[in-house]
This record gives C-alpha cells, structure tokens and sequence, in this order.
C-alpha cells in the first residue's frame, strides 16, 4: 500500500515537473522571437528598378535581400504587392508566387532572397513610361516598402550612374566641351540628375518630348549652355513621367532646370516646362560672366516653387506664359539687365497658401547670411502681372546698387497708383481680364479693356502671339491676341 502511494506520489512530481517544462516553454516561445516595435528589417536596395530598355514584350527579374540584423528571429507578418493581382510585377518568396505571403520567419542574423519579376509591352503606346508598385512588409505593427519601378515603353532612358558627394545620382549627358544634339522621335525619360558639363552644348530639336522622374532635373553646369529650338506645332516638352490621369496638373513631379554662370547664352523658344518643383533657376556667382538667358514662346507653368528665378543673370523675353506657382513666377535677385515684352505672369495658385507676390524684382541677395548687390535695369512692355492677391508686386530696392524698374503699356493688380514714375500707360487693377474657361489659358475676355490697348513699337519685335496670330497694327497687351468669333 505504502509502495502504491509512493509510486502514485512519484507520478504526481514526473507530470509536475513535465507540465511546468511545458509551461515554461510555451511562455517562453515569444522570446525566441525579436518582438520590439522598433526593429526595422534591412533591404540590399530601397527601390528595385528595372533598367533595360525593352525591345519587345518584356519579362525581367530581379532579386531583393531582406535582412534580420537583429540577435532573434523575426516573423514577418505579411509581404505583399500593394496593387495585388492587378500588378505588373510578381514576386517569389519562398517559393510561392502569390502577391501576398504571410508569417514568413528569418532566422537570427540571418536574410532571404525576394525575386521580382515584371511583364510589360513596350510597344504598349498607352502605357504609362514608368510602372510603379511597392512591396509592403509588416512586421511587428509596422509597415515598410520597397519601391518597385521599370519603364513601360521605349524611349531614350537617361539613367543615374555616378553619384555626388551630398548623395545625389547623376549622369553626364554631354562631357566637357562637346556639343550634344537630342532629336530623337522617341521619348527621354531622365531618372537622376542630367548633367551638361563644363564649356558643354546641349540641342533639343523640336518636338522633343522630356519626361523627369521625381526630383529629377536638368542642370547646365558653369560655360555650358542648352539650345531648345522648338517650333510653333512642335513645342519642346519638359515635365514629370506621371502621365496617368490625376497629374496631368499635379505640381513638383520633378525638379527643373538649372543654368549655372556662364559665357555663352541659353536660348530657349516654343517650349512647354511643367509641373515642377521650380521653372527655370538662372544662378550665378560670377557678375562679369555674360549670364543671358533668351526665352521665347514658352510656357512655364504648375511649379511649387518659383516659376522663372535669376539671379545675377540677363533675361530677355517675349510671348512668355509664367503661370500658376507656389511661389513667384518672376523672382530677379542680384539685379542685371532684363526686358520682358508681351509676356503674362498670371498667379492663381490654388494648390496650397502662397506668400510671394507674383513679380519680385531685386537689386541683392543674400548667400550664408551675407548680402550681395548689382544694379538692375529691368523693363516690362506689354505685359500683364495679375494674380489673386490685392498686391501682386514686390520692390525690394537697396541703395548700395543701382534700382531702374519701368513697365510700359501694361496690366498690373497693384496697390500701387498712377503717380508711380515707373508705369507708364499701365492699366491698373482691371475687373475683367480673362475669358472663363474650364480649361484656364489667360486668353484675353472679349470685354477686356487690354485689347488694342498695347504698343505697337513693341510689338515689332514680336509681331505673332504665342498662337502665331499676327498682332499688327492694334496688338494687345500680354501674351495673346484676341480675336472674336468672327475673326477666327
């Protein structure tokens, strides 16, 4: 009896001892695992970019490492394609296809391999030029992407290869002192910075279309110069790759275009730049350089920042659209000599606040807190300056350089009044201006007391509008000529 109680008694502590191993297993089970809401997995790239140049139906993979740098285990929750089935890519974890896997594990210090695999026809015309997914990883409550990014027709690809030392990726696209020449009919689609280097030409001949990938931009670097020779039926196009519905007007797709100081001129006619970050920045150091920049029959328009910005450059301009910036349209800093004739600056940014006027003329700047000076000699003949502030004029004059500002003949929303020495024959603040449109061109309304109120002598430096249209004899003030329903 006693031997049975003592066999019992020794089987109660064997399962005791069994049912706190287990227990103390199952509650430790989480601890094999890195648990923390601050763990970050790592990636062999942050964006998985797909850079042949498709010749026919394309079908190209890649491979994405994905690192546990940590000293436990991780589960990751899920791994999935966020546009799902409808995607062009596909992804392979673990063996499995399927747009979306869930608890996959990594080992300690340990990685796995991801492919990526994307289809697309290049000869697809209405595809967009670059297609766009991410994979999204859950790990831990926490979300993480990759961006996935190939290119959906032929086109001139102009990809990044070297990079800066602020970590910027560029490419040189015409080396020191040579003379490039872009005519091709297909597409360039830029991704990176494209560099046209020192003493360096770049030629853009008409109907050249130029797609930027986010924060992309064109920069002519010190001696280089661009020549867009666009025509009137076959503009030049600057603008971001997004060209699926919803960005057709979506500002800050892409950088702009940079013209650093420089003894040869940059001469653009018949271009359209758009939806950028910035327009146009002409920058230079140097005062004794010949900083010309000769734009003609051009349209900037839907920048975030600045549309046209120079600063110790010379502009000359005719038939210019400037219209619709975060910031100004026409910013002139460190003086110089410029002359706009039958140009609209026209500022009715609705995308955000905008505190800039849509004209700032001044003779300085300021570089890392130290002001610099040079005289500015500026004229407006023909032009409207017109926005949807009460005041869109600003005068920042400074005594230590010379301040000569006149507008001739033109239309301008300012408080300021006809006593002003610098207006003459100007219309100020106007109740209409514009024809109403879906669509807003800043055409002139047929009430618009601009028509037949320009200056003639003007004009013969410009006798067609930006439509070609002949403006001789009674021109109009701005960038287009009206004509009535009759007339057209």
């Amino acid at each position: 009896m006693k031997n049975s109680n003592f066999k019992h008694f020794y089987r109660l502590i064997i399962l005791f001892i069994i049912a706190g191993i287990f227990i103390f297993t199952a509650c430790n089970k989480d601890d094999d695992f890195n648990l923390s809401t601050d763990f970050r997995l790592a990636f062999s790239n942050d964006s998985v970019v797909f850079d042949t140049v498709f010749t026919s139906i394309g079908s190209v993979s890649k491979q994405l490492r994905v690192y546990n740098n940590s000293d436990k285990k991780i589960n990751i929750s899920s791994i999935q394609l966020l546009k799902g089935q409808t995607s062009q890519y596909r992804i392979n974890v673990d063996g499995s296809p399927e747009p979306t896997q869930e608890n996959i594990e990594i080992a300690a210090n340990d990685s796995m391999y991801i492919f990526v695999r994307v289809n697309i026809d290049p000869d697809d015309e209405d595809a967009p030029f670059i297609v766009n997914d991410q994979i999204e990883f859950i790990i831990n409550g926490n979300s993480q992407k990759v961006e996935l990014v190939a290119w959906g027709q032929n086109a001139n690809y102009i990809l990044a290869d070297q990079t800066d030392t602020e970590g910027n990726r560029y490419k040189i696209i015409a080396a020191k002192g040579e003379d490039v020449s872009w005519d091709s009919p297909k597409p360039y689609v830029i991704y990176g910075n494209a560099i046209v280097d020192t003493n360096a030409v770049l030629r853009i001949s008409e109907g050249c279309r130029i797609y930027f990938h986010s924060k992309s931009q064109l920069q002519i670097k010190q001696d280089a110069c661009l020549k867009v020779s666009g025509i009137l039926e076959n503009p030049v196009l600057f603008k971001g790759d997004r060209l699926d519905e919803g960005y057709c007007d979506l500002p800050e797709q892409w950088g702009g275009i940079f013209l650093a100081e420089s003894n040869q001129s940059t001469e653009i006619n018949f271009a359209r730049i758009e939806n950028g970050t910035f327009g146009i920045l002409a920058e230079s150091n140097n005062d004794s350089k010949q900083n010309q920049l000769i734009i003609t029959n051009s349209i900037i328009k839907n920048m975030s920042g600045n549309g046209l910005s120079s600063r110790a450059f010379s502009i000359t301009a005719g038939n210019l659209l400037i219209a619709d910036c975060g910031g100004s349209l026409l910013n002139i800093e460190k003086g110089g000599t410029h002359t706009f004739t039958h140009c609209t600056f026209a500022n009715f940014w609705n995308w955000s606040y905008r505190n800039k006027t849509a004209v700032c003329l001044s003779n300085a700047t300021t570089i890392d807190e130290q002001s610099f000076y040079n005289n500015l000699d500026i004229a407006f003949e023909n032009c409207i300056i017109e926005g949807s502030s009460s005041e869109e004029l600003t005068f920042e004059e400074h005594s230590e350089a010379g301040f000569s500002v006149s507008f001739s003949y033109c239309s301008l929303r300012t408080l300021e009044d006809e006593t002003n020495t610098a207006f003459e024959q100007c219309i100020l603040n106007p109740e209409i201006l514009f024809e109403e449109a879906e669509t807003i061109s800043y055409k002139l309304h047929a009430d618009s007391p601009l028509i037949d109120a320009a200056n003639p002598s003007f004009s013969r430096a410009f006798p067609l509008d930006i439509l070609g249209s002949n403006r001789l004899p009674n021109p109009d003030i701005g960038v287009f000529e009206f004509f009535s329903n009759e007339q057209k």
